[in-house]
């Protein structure tokens, strides 16, 4: 009722109310919202941290560390064959060259043993562990990644399989064994380990 004072209060208080509730609700809501964005953004970033520390970081480890005793491996080889050559330079005599032989082959043969050796004791196991990684951590391994794990699997089982006798020299390269198969694994690893460490350092996980 107009120029009704306890009609004005009233309405005054009602309005104040609404307002107070409205703007309470608004802002539980947004209070809701903020720490659920922030919950999610905390969550997508320890999911992050997993990948790294307990996937990719492990596996492009293991990578590197093929990979160092691969090059030292075949830097030896070619250095032992060029010495194994110049034993020989300026020596015409056949049995000069035979007791050479002699004398040196038993040693340059364990460079040789020992790299079969490491095949099987060294490399073969890190093989094996790069897809026990992949079968214990699947869950934290991206889509691109995925994609390589059954070159991996094919590339591992040969080994096995020549490990065991059970498959020829001859036969595994008509299979077309060679790590060059695995090079597309090697740089989508790499490139994931990169590309989700910058997004933990930047913050934009």
């Amino acid at each position: 009722m107009p120029g009704n004072t306890e009609f004005d209060f009233a309405r005054w208080m009602v309005t104040t109310l609404l307002t107070f509730v409205s703007g309470g609700a608004v802002g539980a809501w947004v209070t809701g919202w903020l720490t659920s964005r922030r919950e999610r953004a905390t969550r997508r970033s320890q999911f992050i941290k997993q990948q790294v520390e307990e996937f990719y970081s492990p596996l492009v480890g293991i990578r590197h560390a093929i990979r160092a005793k691969s090059e030292l491996r075949v830097k030896i080889h070619g250095i032992a064959g060029s010495t194994w050559v110049d034993l020989y330079e300026g020596v015409n005599d056949p049995q000069s060259r035979q007791d050479i032989t002699q004398q040196n082959e038993p040693v340059f043969n364990k460079i040789y043993d020992y790299s079969e050796k490491q095949l099987v004791e060294d490399l073969l196991p890190l093989y094996r562990r790069m897809l026990a990684l992949f079968a214990d951590k699947w869950w934290l391994v991206e889509e691109s990644t995925r994609a390589h794990y059954s070159t991996l699997v094919e590339y591992v089982e040969i080994w096995n399989r020549w490990d065991g006798k059970t498959l020829p020299r001859q036969v595994a390269q008509r299979l077309g064994h060679s790590e060059q198969s695995l090079s597309p694994l090697y740089d989508d690893i790499e490139a994931q380990l990169e590309r989700l460490r910058a997004q933990l350092y930047t913050g934009k996980a």
